[in-house]
Parts: C-alpha cells; sequence; structure tokens
C-alpha cells in the first residue's frame, strides 16, 4: 500500500507507467520485474529497473526537487538512472527529444496573477475555472480526430501525443515548419552537451515548428469556442497580465516553440509536483510549509477512452493510495495521431492561422538575407511611441532578460504592426538590439531569436484573428 512519496514511486504499476511515458513499449513494461534489491533496497542499485531504463526512446531524463543537490533544484540525466530520480522522490521530467517520434505536447494553465499561490492554496477552484477552456480544447482536438493523453499538472493540463518519423504526417509538419538561419549558426543542433545525447537533425527540427504552429491554430480555435462552454476568465499565449478584477487568466504556454528542441522536457504522469516547495518565495512561505505534494494524474486516457471527472480527479491528486491504484488501471504510452494531424492539415492551410504563418516565414526568409545591425541601428528614432515601447528597443537593460519577456515583445510587436511593419521586419530589429548590446544570455543552451521569433509570431496571429486589437493603443508599462 502507498501511504507516502517513498512507497508511491516504488509501487510496480507506478514505474510502469513513467517508463511507458518514456517510450518503453507496453508488452515490456506489462511483463517487466522491477526487481528490487533486497526486496526493499533503493532503486537505483536494481539492475532491471537500468536495464529498462535503457529502452528508453526519450533522450534524457531531468530530475526536478527540493532534494535535489543544484541551485536550481533540477538536473539532468541518463534514462537509465531513473531509479536515482524516484530514490530522492523527486519530480519527473522525460525530454521532448526522442529516438523514434515528435513528441506533442500543449500545456494549457490558469495563472492568477494577483495570488500566485492560489492553485496550489485551493486546486478545486484552479480547476473548475479552466474546466470551460479545457472542454473547448477538447471539442477541438476531437473535431479533427485527436485523442490527446490529458494530465493534470500543478496548475493545469499537458494535452499529449506523438507522431512516428516514420509516417506522412512527420513529413507534412515538415512542411509547413520554419527554422531560422540564426538557429543553425549558433551549432545549437550540432554539439553534444548535458540536454544533447545525440544531434538534432534538420528534420526534427523542422517537425517541431511544424507543430508549434498547429498548437497554435488549435489553441486559437479554443479562444473563440471557449465562450460556448461558459469561460469567463480571460485567455491569452504565455502568463502575460490582463487587468481583470482577479488578475486570473488561462493561459495556453507557447513558450514550449520559443525554445529548441532539445531544451524541453514535460513532466511524467504520476509524478510528483512540489514546484510550490522549491519557489517558496513566489507562492508564500507558508503556503510552500503547509501544501501538500501534488502528483500528475492523467485524467483523459485514450487506451479506454475514460475522462474523469473533477471529482475523480481530485480524489486522486493527492491520495497516494488512489493514485498508485489508479496507476494499475491504465496505460500511459504516448498515443499515435498520425491520422488526426494529416486530417487537420487542409482547415490549417485554408485558415487564417495557416496564411498568416506563410506570410510571416516569407519574411524570415528575406530576414536571412538581410544585414539588419545596418538597417535597424541604434541609432533609428521612434516618435510617437509609448515609452516603455521605446525605451525597449533603444535603450540598453541592467537586466538581460528585460528585452526577452513576452510582454514586453507583445507590446512591441503591436506598436509597430500599428505602423505596418512587416512581423519578420520587427523580428530583425528586436534580434539586432540583442546583437548590439551583447546581452547575458547563454547561447549555447538559448537561442534569442528563435525565442523572440515565436512571440512575435504567436502575437502577429493574434491580430491577424482578431484575438488582440493591434490598433488600440499600447498601455503603458504597469
Amino acid at each position: 500500500m502507498a501511504n507516502n512519496a517513498h512507497d508511491f514511486y516504488r509501487h510496480p504499476e507506478v514505474i510502469k507507467r513513467l517508463l511507458e511515458y518514456c517510450g518503453v513499449p507496453i508488452w515490456i513494461s506489462r511483463r517487466a520485474d522491477i526487481g528490487y534489491p533486497d526486496g526493499h533496497g533503493p532503486l537505483r542499485k536494481s539492475k532491471n529497473l537500468r536495464n529498462l531504463g535503457k529502452l528508453m526512446t526519450s533522450m534524457y531524463l531531468v530530475e526536478y526537487g527540493v532534494k535535489v543537490p543544484t541551485a536550481a533544484k533540477f538536473r539532468s540525466k541518463e534514462t537509465w538512472q531513473l531509479g536515482q530520480i524516484l530514490d530522492k522522490e523527486a519530480d519527473v521530467f522525460r525530454s521532448v527529444h526522442d529516438e523514434d517520434n515528435l513528441i506533442c505536447v500543449l500545456d494549457v494553465e490558469r495563472v492568477p496573477h494577483h495570488f500566485p499561490g492560489d492553485n496550489y492554496v485551493d486546486m478545486v477552484r484552479a480547476f473548475w475555472c479552466l474546466e470551460p477552456f479545457h472542454q473547448a480544447l477538447m471539442s477541438v482536438f476531437k473535431s479533427f480526430g485527436f485523442s490527446p493523453l490529458v494530465i493534470a499538472t500543478g496548475q493545469g493540463y499537458h494535452y499529449a501525443f506523438r507522431i512516428p518519423k516514420s509516417d506522412h504526417a512527420y513529413t507534412l509538419l515538415q512542411s509547413i515548419g520554419f527554422v531560422s538561419e540564426s538557429e543553425r549558426q549558433r551549432n545549437l543542433y550540432r554539439s553534444y552537451g548535458s540536454r544533447r545525447r545525440r544531434l538534432v537533425t534538420d528534420d526534427e527540427a523542422w517537425a517541431y515548428d511544424g507543430f508549434g504552429k498547429l498548437a497554435e491554430y488549435i489553441g486559437n480555435r479554443a479562444m473563440f469556442r471557449a465562450a460556448r462552454y461558459g469561460n469567463k476568465l480571460p485567455v491569452v499565449i504565455g502568463d502575460q497580465y490582463v487587468k481583470t478584477r482577479q488578475g486570473d487568466v488561462i493561459s495556453v504556454d507557447l513558450s514550449a516553440f520559443g525554445h529548441t528542441l532539445h531544451m524541453r522536457d514535460i513532466r511524467l504522469p504520476f509524478s510528483l509536483h512540489q514546484k510550490h516547495k522549491v519557489n517558496p518565495g513566489k507562492v508564500g512561505y507558508e503556503i510552500a510549509r503547509n501544501t501538500p505534494l501534488s502528483i500528475a494524474i492523467p485524467r483523459f486516457t485514450p487506451c479506454n477512452g475514460n475522462e474523469l471527472s473533477l471529482d475523480e480527479l481530485f480524489a486522486n491528486r493527492r491520495n497516494f493510495h488512489n493514485a498508485a491504484n489508479f496507476a494499475g488501471a491504465i496505460v500511459t504510452e504516448l498515443p499515435v495521431m498520425s491520422w488526426a494531424v494529416e486530417n487537420m492539415m487542409d482547415a490549417y492551410n485554408n485558415s487564417d492561422v495557416g496564411r498568416a504563418h506563410r506570410y510571416f516565414d516569407q519574411g524570415m526568409e528575406s530576414f536571412r538575407r538581410k544585414d539588419y545591425k545596418k538597417r535597424f541601428s541604434f541609432k533609428d528614432r521612434f516618435r510617437g511611441l509609448p515609452g516603455h515601447v521605446r525605451d525597449a528597443i533603444s535603450r540598453p537593460f541592467n537586466n538581460a532578460n528585460q528585452l526577452l519577456k513576452p510582454d514586453i515583445i507583445r507590446d512591441v510587436t503591436l506598436a509597430l504592426l500599428k505602423r505596418k511593419w512587416h512581423p519578420a521586419d520587427i523580428v530583425a530589429l528586436l534580434a539586432g538590439k540583442m546583437d548590439y548590446f551583447s546581452l547575458d544570455v547563454d547561447l549555447s543552451k538559448n537561442c534569442p531569436v528563435k525565442w523572440m521569433t515565436g512571440w512575435v509570431r504567436a502575437f502577429y496571429v493574434q491580430t491577424v484573428t482578431g484575438s488582440i486589437n493591434w490598433r488600440s493603443t499600447v498601455s503603458r508599462r504597469r
């Protein structure tokens, strides 16, 4: 019986669900003997678990938690080191980069700006606030034939599936993707590191960007459909601040597509969730101390087509015994959704979102041939723009990350779109400022141009579809 985190992570059905989500075939996980050493020894000494970990198609794992001995409290690990992570009772993540598949994940969460700890204090309220948009998003998925594995995380949901690299859908995603010259020039895909156990191929990078565009399309359709399901909260991309009475927004998080493929990882189903314990300064020390751990529970499971009610979800999220029993009733292999991607392509290509992406990419092709430092020099004047927008594009910052904040990128984008700028030129301008100021950004791990490209594109698409009004005056910084 699992009554605590230690016993929960030693439950064989829980371990099998972790293995399946990382690419170990179901027929192997079902027959697997975890092989506890001496019955109760540490999992890191289990030879069987080490060998099972080597069968994962995930490139690496990540451990995260209060017992992880690094300043950041997270660390990448080899797949055969799963037992070490479980011994520390840490949160477990897998890489999005995969040997055999394109891993597709859309992240949605409730963001309470006025009270960041509210999702942990009152999980019932948090998920009921999300429920209308969750149902709207599921209706969009189902309209194209998608049945994603839906996992309740600490503050929202992950909608996950996979596309085998051998399928035609993988080629279709490459055809709508785009990888900028900047990504290739930085050698981000041509070197090894803690999160680059294998070189990222061009086809993987282009297909990943292709799915990012479909994620924008799906999220945009759900935004317009949400009102039919009774949604009352503003829906934004990223965790932008929107002035409302309670400060709550629903965030369709597209930040994953502003990073290179090998840098992204996702939480495993039946992983613990202790983010509030690691960040007490953000949520409040009393909340961090008194709020129990949560468990990432699958809510919709394609293996049986079953969706838990919210009451059933709540009964599992903080009950180790119930969660372990639920783990034994399902499988967590990521479903193949190639047919659904093919089914969506015509609708996407003929949509405003698809046309906006093609227009944007045409500009980015031109951007590859421009000397943007000369065209958009530091001495450019932007009279009539709001003060914080002028500051963002004409002055250096003591905080190197200021220019990378989505809210700043949004305001710059909207202000310059109002002046008839091409969105790719906005990327060129921001990229030029980054190079001019030589901001302190770790280029071995991140690509600032890709980050800016992702957000400028997303905000531009919102102006095209009407989910954000670019003609309105950009407000001053809050």
